[in-house]
């Protein structure tokens, strides 16, 4: 992240402080009883349509105190996440850990991918997905340029002779595209270690969550803030006319914070995404590795296999140990802290909205709005609980090899 842009990140979280203040004087006021509550809805653009204050006055109802607590009180929940996330990701030190193996897998990777793109090969990541995946068996016959014809013939060889997925497919058809000696003298920093395979996979990751990101960008926009925008100037229309202006500079704010809180949430998926991929397909081939030199049980006195096995063995511990130091600091540094604040503050915001779903008439512009919102949330929180799940799985199936790990003596 560019620290050039640290001041604009500081009047962020200025706003975003502003907006949580605000709401916790709602919940404040909410306690001082309906009176002063009363007495302060009609001039504010943002009270009066949240605690339902016109249609309680039009129907000579009270107000319902406990829904208003419970609205701000969850609210001010929710803005103190957006808040941290803020502090979290922009404000914290990217010299932890945390940071720097995710730039590692992510931007580092992904430039040193397109650094190794030959000369002269148009390449277009969309166009090839597309080919690989209608043109089974058309593939270009000739890549010039290329550092090692040899290599690339092989490549070449591989996809024609034996059927694939596509995903090995893809993976293939972008090697041949860049210069594979080249990128594989440029190592990442961190995860030295990472193979060619890997970190081509990583590269595809990083393109297919840039189009994930704009899809979701593009729903909750069309659903949530449009629909939002709609109704809130419907209701200052019909009530609250003569403070216009302020209800304009109220609706950009929320909006914006809005705003925030998607980017917040979508870097949040893609780091957890990012780091799963790599951590997964890392621990996977190690795996492989520990399965092939271990499965054979009817040579357990080779030496030469015992030997081969002893490697294969040290090579498994330095990275599963490093990748663990990894995964255990950078928790304890950023996302441990993260996750929790993510999963208490939005699970009532959650309830609140599948409340008002159910159990409350709305139109069909609320009923998209709050669908949206909630689609994006749970999406979001899945991915994060699915990620830790299969962390913990990837960094344990090697479990089953220990008891032949035993039998060998293997130190």
């Amino acid at each position: 992240m560019d620290t050039n842009n640290r001041q604009w990140w500081l009047f962020e979280f200025i706003i975003l402080t502003i907006q949580t203040g605000r709401f916790l004087f709602y919940v404040i006021l909410s306690f001082m009883g309906e009176s002063v509550l009363r007495s302060y809805c009609p001039y504010d653009t943002t009270a009066a349509p949240l605690f339902h204050y016109f249609n309680h006055q039009n129907n000579g109802t009270p107000l319902n105190l406990t829904d208003c607590r419970l609205t701000s009180i969850i609210l001010t929940f929710f803005f103190f996440f957006i808040l941290h996330s803020q502090y979290i990701i922009f404000l914290t030190d990217h010299n932890f850990i945390a940071w720097r193996l995710l730039f590692d897998v992510s931007n580092r990777n992904y430039d040193q991918y397109r650094v190794s793109i030959i000369n002269g090969q148009n390449m277009n990541i969309s166009k090839m997905i597309i080919k690989t995946l209608f043109y089974r068996n058309k593939f270009n016959k000739t890549i010039s340029n290329s550092s090692s014809k040899m290599m690339h013939n092989v490549l070449k060889k591989m996809i024609r002779k034996n059927e694939k997925n596509f995903l090995d497919k893809l993976i293939i058809q972008l090697m041949l595209y860049i210069d594979l000696y080249k990128f594989e003298k440029l190592r990442l920093k961190v995860f030295s270690y990472a193979g060619l395979k890997q970190r081509i996979e990583l590269a595809i990751t990083m393109f297919t969550l840039h189009c994930i990101d704009v899809f979701m960008m593009i729903l909750v926009i069309s659903t949530t803030f449009n629909l939002g925008c709609l109704k809130y100037f419907n209701f200052i229309h019909i009530h609250m006319m003569n403070l216009w202006p302020f209800a304009i500079i109220d609706c950009i704010n929320h909006l914006y914070c809005g705003y925030i809180f998607i980017r917040n949430c979508t870097l949040y998926f893609n780091f957890s995404l990012i780091s799963l991929i790599y951590y997964v397909l890392q621990m996977n081939s190690l795996n492989r590795k520990l399965n092939q030199v271990f499965g054979n049980h009817r040579n357990l006195m080779n030496s030469q296999l015992n030997y081969l096995r002893q490697l294969i063995w040290q090579q498994f511990q330095r990275q599963h140990q490093h990748m663990t130091h990894c995964l255990m600091y950078s928790g304890l540094d950023i996302w441990n802290n993260a996750y929790f604040i993510a999963i208490i503050s939005n699970i009532p915001f959650n309830i609140l909205c599948i409340y008002n779903l159910i159990f409350r008439y709305n139109s069909l512009n609320n009923r998209f709005m709050y669908l949206g919102f909630l689609i994006f949330q749970t999406f979001i929180i899945f991915t994060i609980v699915l990620v830790a799940t299969l962390l913990n799985f990837s960094f344990h199936q090697f479990k089953q090899q220990l008891p032949i790990i035993q039998l060998c003596n293997i130190p």
